[in-house]
């Protein structure tokens, strides 16, 4: 089966042996070269792209560093914000409650004024009316208890007692009369 052939077998490492010669002579140095600078060229890249990976990172850093500053100021400015829209709201209900405290004592004292006034021309009128009234209803039978009562009467009492004895002759049927008796000076 199997033959060995001497002759065949040396000549063929001979032939193995030189061209081992041939290759390593003028071939496998360039080969190694070409390997060793493309093993140089990767480790280059790869230490190229750790150094640029710490960068990156490092810069990363930095942006969320600067990020979250960025958020805490705009949380200040915001708080700020509110801060100074409160004290303006504030400010406004404070002027507007004084405006209406002040609004309110005006309108009061203006009642008070014009109060004063109608009681003072009430009066008047009631001192001109009083003595045509008096004269005009003395005339009309008076009741024995409103006369009594009426005694005690002074001063701005005049005009309660007044209306109370029109109202009782009134109720007499004095406002038939009415026609024939004339108000007035």
């Amino acid at each position: 089966m199997f033959d060995l052939n001497l002759g065949l077998s040396v000549w063929t490492t001979l032939v193995f042996l030189i061209l081992l010669a041939v290759l390593w002579k003028f071939a496998w140095g360039p080969i190694l070269a070409m390997v060793q600078d493309r093993e140089d060229g990767i480790q280059g890249t790869l230490d190229q792209a750790a150094k640029e990976r710490q960068e990156a990172a490092k810069l990363l850093a930095e942006h969320r560093d600067q990020m979250a500053d960025a958020r805490r100021q705009a949380q200040q400015m915001i708080a700020e914000g509110k801060e100074a829209g409160e004290r303006v709201r504030q400010g406004i209900e404070e002027k507007a409650r004084a405006e209406g405290d002040a609004m309110i004592e005006r309108a009061r004292e203006s009642i008070e004024r014009e109060k004063d006034a109608a009681l003072d021309e009430l009066r008047k009128e009631s001192v001109d009316l009083a003595p045509t009234l008096l004269r005009r209803i003395l005339i009309l039978p008076i009741s024995r208890s409103l006369l009594k009562n009426s005694l005690i009467i002074t001063g701005s009492n005049f005009i309660i007692l007044m209306m109370n004895i029109i109202l009782t002759h009134l109720s007499y049927g004095i406002m038939s009369m009415r026609t024939h008796i004339q108000i007035g000076p």
